[in-house]
């Protein structure tokens, strides 16, 4: 298992959207981001897949009063002045039909100006996941 992530683009439902390698936008917009958590060990671009990956589903956790599955999603990101670690708590966008694509806001506010990195922790049923998609939010200063 390597997770990882796609972002999602003009999304209305769980079956039309656009696929993107990266979040394009300008700093100081606030942006609503969907994501579609992704395997990355399998479907590779050696084996010849154009889009790699494959959709993955968190293991919902089973009981009587299970903790919710979560996803964690760490912005590295820099101002003038200092390095800082911007964090949000996805949600997942459609529980019931689709899983594996989850949403979080970036507000105006949010120092993300430049190429960052997004750093994944997902806590589902089988453990915590650590992932990462690199370049993935390319913000074009004002």
């Amino acid at each position: 298992m390597r997770l990882s992530a796609i972002f999602l683009t003009d999304l209305a439902n769980v079956n039309n959207y656009r696929e993107s390698e990266h979040l394009e936008m300008t700093e100081g917009d606030s942006v609503t981001v969907y994501i579609q958590l992704r395997d990355m060990a399998v479907q590779t671009v050696f084996e010849g897949y154009k889009n790699p990956g494959r959709r993955y589903v968190p293991v919902a956790f089973g009981g009587g009063s299970p903790p919710p599955v979560t996803l964690e999603v760490k912005i590295d990101t820099t101002d003038s002045a200092k390095a800082i670690t911007l964090t949000k708590t996805a949600v997942q966008a459609f529980p019931t039909t689709d899983p594996s694509i989850w949403t979080f806001t970036l507000l105006s506010t949010d120092p993300v100006s430049g190429t960052r990195r997004m750093k994944l922790k997902l806590v589902d049923a089988t453990g915590t996941i650590n992932g990462i998609v690199n370049s993935a939010i390319l913000a074009t200063p004002v």
